[in-house]
Order: structure tokens, then C-alpha cells, then sequence
């Protein structure tokens, strides 16, 4: 179809199949030639034979259907001074498929005009690129931008069609074309002129483009190609993906001598770039990014301008990075040779997270400027964390004197890789770069400034001797065990955030809830089993079951570099039965039996974190430990003919909670096995009536530990302990019989506890260990009773207060209490 002059075509529905070299689909032009064609599907099948050809002066508008070529250098558009409007109808939008070598979606020449609404664009072929802006290769003015080396080696360029040149005669022929005059397309410049802000408004004279909910990809090749010339690109909506570059802005050789650079401006609102941008010696590129828009950068680019306005600029992790995150060939970097504005964007980048110079993505500053406000996501690629002892890690690269402002970057949140926090620092530690940007894992407290020296008292001083370079400061010890001196001494520090004193409290926490669901006997079961609570009971098999709940208040310290204390509660039931209770020797009575319990803790920790400014640590609330204990044990308690006992106990426990941070969060599985036997002998005294004096012993091992598990950044091992409790304590106890049968054992009760080793590690990303010690002495005194209120009945009950007396950091202080009843049958 060719619709030329001052005609105007209007068609609904159809399509248009051709063969044949040079076969357009639908030419329009030239003159003022108008054609409106909605839902119509055209297919071309020879060489040179463009979907539809917007010749001098036309306008085409196509709304929705679709338009396919199949041979090679056969554009599905080509725009020569004409203008083209691909426009969504009440069906839906226009595709444009081509498949052929060097086949582009859209090629615009000679002051040619697109816009695209609700387009896909697609070139398969090799060597097809999406859209490609075509500047002439000859022009009427001067000057021009001097021979350079060759470019870089792209696909092949078809040579510009002859506007003067005759069209073939096609299907409708209307009034003959008048040629058009030949357009310049490019305002040439200096070379060296600025191109100003990455604001830059759009620059007149050259191209101008809409695309608004449009796609354009590109299998093989460029998404966008500047060839030459000035082009305004507007995006809104839209996504360009391309094979070797999303934008690609190039010089153009001419006819006569030199290349004519391209001049790029492109705004993306709410848009997708998938693919580097590539911007050639000769040429320049701006890219400014708003609301929410993406740059997925696959490989290292080159711009000169960029905004990112509340937008993401995504370093997405590759295959081969995944694989080999040690390989710095692999990571990637946008280079700026203007000027870079944040206003509220995120740069994330990819990092393996380890000591000095380890690789890393980058944005590179040459030579211009940094401003604003942009958060560094970091990415790690499997870094096992370690403490930096230099500059660190370079993340923003200001080379060739380019500046940036103090607040032009910082951290999304927190950056930890194994036990060590990242923070992101302006300027080298040894002075050799004042504007770039690094992230180190260590903080520097100096020692204090040396008094200025008494001058001396000659009249013709000596000159003062240049100062020598100050030493580097000693490399960081492997984290001990005691928490920093306060204040910190002057000295190279780690770097820690809350996870340290957060995961450390969850193992201690775990051998406090065994040790407190096991309790000791008359904490687990009162005085039901004496003789004087026995009388008349019937002895036998399961005759008896038990049940009480317990609690205490946690207010505990524990021994660490990060210096974890606890706060908060533990709260538990538990009920067993007795298997069997006989005598098997006159004078003696047992009883076994089984049991089950349930325990949770709600504990906040507090611990030491870098404070901001990274001069020292503070104590500050770090996160939260959840952790729920589901316990199953069996006993033996044997009396003797005076009273006196022994209890052995055996117990297993299944561990599940979370610790949380601000940050990161994880969860705690793990199991405990705890063995115990614990004995007392009454002496009768006369302080009252049926007064003893029991004094008490037990011994308690217990070996927890945790499996493996991860947080959002890195593999954290709670470790196992293993250790010991014991318990020396004195118990008086007072039985009262009433006339009605019950039977009152009210009593008092002291004990000094040991807790011995039972210290566990965390390690944290397979290789930094964190020791934590649980080694402390701790007292506490308590009153109970056990009552036989009726036959088959009793209750009993207990409230103490539990202090620690342990020097320096191993304080374990809180009320414990609890309440349980017996039933026989």
C-alpha cells in the first residue's frame, strides 16, 4: 500500500502479505500524506520489504495487529523523515517481530519521528537491534569532530536510503512523491563542551522519542542504538532489554572526514533497562531514572551523566559469579564521566564480603561530581567475613580529581558477613584517596595527641624536624572471650552489631531452661513421697500422677565479647506418673516414674554494639529471644529407713525458637540431654515440732547443642555445650499433723550453686568463632510447703529468690516460684 500527497488513508481490520525485495507493507509519503490503519496485521517476506516505511512529510498511525518481516536488514519500521505512532487499540497494543540478519524493530533517518504506546518490539535475528536513531552520514555544516581510531566492531549498517530515490510502484498509488529536502539531524559541537547536569533537560535539535508502556528487546544486539546525532528519548512505563547493551550511543563516520558523536538524553520513569549502556569516546549519554524505574546492569558500562530519583540501579548476580565469587574479573562497574545526583535512590551492588581489596561491583566517578543522598545495598556473594586492617573494600571509585559530598552515600541497613559488621567510610585510611568510598569491618581508636614540647630556651632555635609518618595501627586480636575495657584504650577494633550478643544468649538460655524444667526434687514433686505424706497410701503400680507449673524472672549476664545480659521470663508445666512406688527392702520405699514438660522463654537482650560514629561500643537492647522447650525424663527416688534420699533423674529436651535482631533473624533448633543425682539426709532437731535439718547434694550434667542454621547473612553454628551444675544446699522443714489428717511440711531452704564449663562457640560463616563462658556461682534461698490436704490428695508449693555472687560479668538474679498437686488412686 502507498498513500502519498495530501491523501489520507483510514482502514479497520485487513492485512497486507507481500514478497518480493523491497515489498513494503504500507508506504506513506511523501507530502502530508496520512494513513490510520487499527487492527491490521502485515507480513513481509522479501529483502529490503519494511513492514511499514514513513517516508517525507507522512504520518502514520497504527493501532494495535502486528507487524512481522523474516529477511535479512529488513527493518519492521523505517522511519525516513516521516513520522510513525504506534498506538494501543481497544484490542490491544502493536507487536513488531523481525527475525532476519540485521534486521532492526525500528530504524528513523533523516528527521524521522516515533512514538510508541503499548508496543512490543522485538528483533531476533542476528545483529538486530530494537530501535537505532540514524544520523546522516554527510552534512552542510561545520565544524565536525575529528578522525579517531576505529570504533568498536558492531553490526553491519544498511546504507542509507536515498530520499529522492522512487519507491516502487506498490498496490494503491495516489499522487506522486515530492522529494524532501535532506535534514540535519545533529547540532555539532566542540568536543570537549560540557554537557552539563545529569538534569539536563532534553536538547534541541535532534530526535525525539515517546515510548510509554512499551517493550523493546533485543536478542542479539543493542535494545537502543544512538548512531550519531541528538536524540530525546522518553520512557515511561516501558522496558528495553538488549543482548550486548539496553543503550548504546556511537559516532557515525562521514562521507567527508572525521565522526559526529551522539548526544543522548533519556528519561525513565517507572521503566525497565535490562543490559549495559555503552557510550563511545565521541559520544554522550545522560540517563536520568524516577519513580521506581530499574537499570539492571549486566556488564560494566560507561555513561556520561546519571540521576537515579527514588530508582534502582541492580547489579543483578550472575551464574558464573555464583559460581566463582572469588574471581574479580567478574564483577562489573558504571563508569560516570560527568556527574552522578542520588535523590533518594539505591545503587545495589555485589561484594564479596571478606578483608581488604576484596572484589567487588563499583560505581566509578571520573573526574565529576557526587551529590545527593544514595543507599548501597550490598549484595554478599558468599564472603566469609573478615576484619579489614587497611582501606577495606572499594565500592565507589572517584578517580581522575572527581569529588563527592559526605552524605552522597550510605548503607541500606545493616552489612555482616560471618561475626563482623561492614560500615561504609569516605576516604582511605593511609590518605591516598579523600572522596572515594570503602566498607571496612574495623574502627580505629587513636591514642591521644602527645603534649606540645617545651620550646627550647636559645635565642636561635633549631628548626623542628619533620614529624615522622604515624605507625599503622596494630592488627586486631582473634575476638576474646572478656568483653572491650571501657573506655576503649587506643587500638584497632571489630566492627559488631547486635547478632553477636542476640545469637550468644540463645545457648545459655537452653541450659537454664533444662536445668530449671529438671528443678530438684522437691521443687519437681514437694514432699508428696515422705513417709509421713505416705501414710496409709496404697502402694503399687501407676497409683500416682503429679503436675505443677513453674516460672522465673531471667535477669541474667553472661561472660562474651559482646557482653549479653537477659531479661525477661520463663514460663513452664510439667506432670508425670509414677510408674511403680513399693518397698523392695523393709524399711525402704521407691518410686519411678516418667514425665513430660513444657517450657518457653521471652527474653530481651542487651549487649554491646559500634556506636555510629565508630569511636566506641555501647550497651544497647540488641533483639529478642523466643525459644520453647518440649522436655520428656524418668526418675528413680528411693527413701531410706530415716528419711533420707536419693533421686536420680534422666531427661531429654527438643529446643525450638528464633533470636531476632533489628536485622536478621534466626531460628534455633536444637536438643539438650541432661543427667542428675541428688540426695539429702534429715537430722532431727528440737527447733520445733518434727523439725529437720536436711542438708543436700546434687550433681547435674547437661549437654546442649544446635544445629546449623543461616540468617539473611551468613551460616551461623550456635555450637554444643557440655558442663556441669552443682548444688550444695540446706533445707528445715517442719511437720505439722492436724487433727483432721492433714499433714503440713512447711520449710526453708538455701543452696550455693556451681556452674562448671558448659561454655559454648558460635561460628559464624564456617570460620569466626565467638566464644561465650557460662562458668558461675550463684546462690538462692526459698520457702515452700507440701500439704496432704485429703487422702490421695496433696499440694505443695515453693518462692525463691535466685542472686548471683560470681565476680565480674556472670550475674543470674531473678524470682523463681511454682505449684503442684499429687493424686493417688
Amino acid at each position: 500500500m502507498w498513500v502519498s500527497g495530501s491523501s489520507t488513508a483510514t482502514l479497520a481490520g485487513g492485512s497486507i502479505t507481500t514478497q518480493g525485495t523491497s515489498a513494503y507493507g504500507l508506504l506513506a509519503g511523501s507530502g502530508a500524506a496520512t494513513v490510520n490503519l487499527s487492527d491490521f496485521t502485515i507480513a513481509t517476506h522479501g529483502g529490503s520489504g519494511y513492514g511499514i516505511y514513513g517516508w517525507t512529510g507522512s504520518t502514520t498511525n497504527f493501532s494495535g495487529g502486528s507487524i512481522a518481516t523474516d529477511q535479512a536488514s529488513t527493518y519492521g519500521i523505517y522511519v525516513n523523515a516521516g513520522t510513525v505512532n504506534l498506538l494501543a487499540s481497544a484490542t490491544g497494543g502493536t507487536s513488531v517481530n523481525t527475525t532476519g540478519a540485521n534486521a532492526y524493530g525500528v530504524r528513523i533517518q533523516n528527521g524521522g519521528t516515533f512514538n510508541a504506546t503499548g508496543a512490543t518490539l522485538h528483533a531476533s535475528g542476528a545483529g538486530g537491534a530494537g530501535i537505532v536513531f540514524d544520523a546522516p552520514a554527510t552534512l552542510a555544516t561545520s565544524p565536525l569532530v575529528g578522525a579517531t581510531p576505529g570504533l568498536p566492531a558492531m553490526p553491519p549498517t544498511i546504507p542509507e536510503q536515498d530520499t529522492t530515490a522512487p519507491p516502487p510502484p506498490l498496490a494503491i498509488d495516489t499522487l506522486p512523491p515530492v522529494p524532501p529536502p535532506n535534514v540535519a539531524l545533529v547540532a555539532v559541537t566542540d568536543a570537549g563542551a560540557p554537557i552539563g547536569s545529569a538534569l539536563d533537560p532534553p536538547i534541541n535539535g535532534g530526535y525525539n522519542m515517546v515510548l510509554a508502556d512499551t517493550t523493546v528487546i533485543s536478542d542479539t544486539s543493542a535494545a537502543l542504538r544512538i548512531y550519531g546525532g541528538i536524540a530525546n528519548v522518553s520512557l515511561a512505563g516501558s522496558t528495553l532489554t538488549g543482548a550486548t547493551a539496553a543503550v548504546y550511543s556511537s559516532a557515525r563516520p562521514l562521507t567527508t572526514s572525521g565522526q559526529l558523536g551522539a548526544t543522548l538524553v533519556m528519561d525513565a520513569s517507572h521503566s525497565i533497562l535490562d543490559g549495559r549502556i555503552m557510550t563511545d569516546t565521541l559520544s554522550t549519554t545522560t540517563l536520568n531514572m524516577s519513580n521506581n524505574s530499574t537499570w539492571h546492569v549486566t556488564a560494566s558500562s560507561n555513561l556520561t551523566n546519571l540521576s537515579n530519583a527514588g530508582s534502582l540501579i541492580d547489579f543483578p548476580v550472575t551464574a558464573a559469579l555464583s559460581a566463582t565469587p572469588t574471581d574479580a574479573t567478574l564483577y562489573r562497574t558504571v563508569t560516570v564521566a560527568g556527574n552522578y545526583m542520588g535523590t533518594q535512590g539505591t545503587i545495589a551492588l555485589n561484594t564479596y564480603l571478606a578483608g581488604d581489596d576484596a572484589p567487588s561491583d563499583r560505581l566509578v566517578i571520573d573526574g565529576g561530581s557526587a551529590n545527593g543522598h544514595t543507599q548501597l545495598l550490598i549484595n554478599n556473594t558468599g564472603g566469609p567475613g573478615a576484619v579489614t586492617r587497611a582501606n577495606g573494600i572499594l565500592v565507589v571509585d572517584a578517580t581522575n580529581n572527581a569529588i563527592t559530598s559526605s552524605d552522597a552515600f550510605a548503607l541500606s541497613g545493616e552489612l555482616r558477613a560471618g561475626a563482623y559488621d561492614y560500615a561504609l567510610l569516605r576516604g582511605a585510611v593511609d590518605g591516598s584517596d579523600a572522596e572515594s568510598w570503602y566498607l571496612r569491618s574495623d574502627f580505629v581508636v587513636p591514642p591521644a595527641p602527645a603534649p606540645a614540647p617545651t620550646p627550647s630556651p636559645s635565642p636561635s632555635p633549631s628548626p623542628a624536624p619533620e614529624p615522622a609518618p604515624p605507625e599503622p595501627p596494630p592488627p586486631p586480636p582473634p575476638l576474646p572471650i572478656d568483653p572491650p575495657p571501657e573506655p576503649l584504650p587506643p587500638g584497632t577494633y571489630p566492627i559488631i552489631g547486635p547478632e553477636l550478643a542476640t545469637y550468644g544468649a540463645v545457648q545459655p538460655l537452653a541450659q537454664m531452661m533444662g536445668l530449671t524444667t529438671l528443678g530438684t526434687m522437691h521443687e519437681r514433686i514437694g514432699d508428696t513421697l515422705t513417709r509421713a505424706n505416705l501414710q496409709g497410701d496404697p502402694e503399687g503400680w501407676a497409683t500416682s500422677a503429679w503436675g505443677r507449673v513453674f516460672g522465673r524472672d531471667i535477669d541474667n549476664r553472661y561472660r562474651a565479647y559482646a557482653d549479653p545480659r537477659a531479661n525477661g521470663r520463663l514460663l513452664g508445666a510439667q506432670a508425670g506418673f509414677d510408674v511403680w512406688q513399693g518397698s523392695l527392702a523393709a524399711g525402704h520405699y521407691d518410686a519411678a516414674g516418667v514425665y513430660m514438660a513444657y517450657a518457653n522463654t521471652h527474653a530481651d537482650i542487651d549487649g554491646l554494639v559500634t556506636n555510629p560514629q565508630l569511636t566506641d561500643y555501647v550497651l544497647t537492647h540488641t533483639g529478642r529471644v523466643n525459644m520453647d522447650a518440649v522436655s520428656g525424663g524418668g526418675y528413680w527416688t528411693h527413701y531410706g529407713p530415716s528419711g533420707w534420699y536419693l533421686d536420680g533423674v534422666v531427661q531429654g529436651t527438643r529446643y525450638n525458637g528464633t533470636a531476632r535482631t533489628q536485622y536478621a533473624s534466626l531460628v534455633a533448633r536444637g536438643d539438650g540431654l541432661l543427667a542428675s543425682l541428688e540426695g539429702g539426709y534429715p537430722v532431727a532437731l528440737s527447733w520445733g515440732p518434727n523439725f529437720i535439718l536436711e542438708p543436700q547434694l546434687q550433681w547435674i550434667w547437661q549437654h546442649v547443642w544446635f544445629r546449623s542454621t543461616e540468617d539473611i547473612y551468613s551460616r551461623v553454628s550456635l555450637g554444643s555445650s557440655n558442663g556441669s551444675t552443682g548444688r550444695l544446699g540446706v533445707r528445715g522443714q517442719w511437720t505439722i499433723v492436724r487433727d483432721n489428717g492433714q499433714v503440713w511440711q512447711p520449710y526453708v531452704r538455701a543452696n550455693v550453686w556451681r556452674d562448671m564449663g558448659g561454655g559454648s562457640t558460635a561460628t559464624y560463616a564456617g570460620v569466626d568463632q565467638v566464644p561465650l563462658a557460662s562458668q558461675a556461682t550463684r546462690m538462692d534461698v526459698a520457702a515452700g510447703v507440701t500439704a496432704k490436704l485429703a487422702t490421695g490428695f496433696s499440694f505443695y508449693a515453693q518462692l525463691g529468690y535466685q542472686f548471683g555472687v560470681s565476680s565480674g560479668n556472670q550475674d543470674r538474679e531473678g524470682l523463681a516460684g511454682d505449684v503442684g498437686v499429687r493424686v493417688r488412686w
